[in-house]
């Protein structure tokens, strides 16, 4: 399964499917900054890592932290692949592909 970090995708409080609730939670990850969760100040990508860097090294350093964060914190998954989505205003936007451990 593939889910891109989107951050305006809707909240669905009660998924139908455990593929849904998966696909949130990474969603979730994705979507967070690092620091900004009270009680977990590690949840979420360290975005000062590539924020700032040249495209080409934002891309080889991100993957990094987003499978490490990924797998971290959503333990029924592993981290196949992870690709880039880029706009025209030059932002990337993560695009994960995931399989189901559990």
């Amino acid at each position: 399964m593939e889910i891109v970090g989107n951050p305006n995708k809707r909240i669905n409080f009660s998924p139908l499917t455990k593929e849904e609730e998966i696909i949130q939670n990474i969603t979730m990850i994705l979507t967070t900054e690092v620091g900004t969760v009270p009680y977990d100040r590690k949840f979420g990508i360290d975005a000062s890592l590539f924020l700032d860097k040249p495209l080409n090294i934002a891309m080889a350093r991100a993957p990094a932290e987003i499978i490490e964060k990924v797998e971290l914190y959503e333990h029924r998954v592993k981290v196949d692949k992870v690709t880039f989505l880029q706009t025209d205003d030059g932002k990337i936007i993560p695009k994960v592909k995931v399989r189901v451990i559990e």
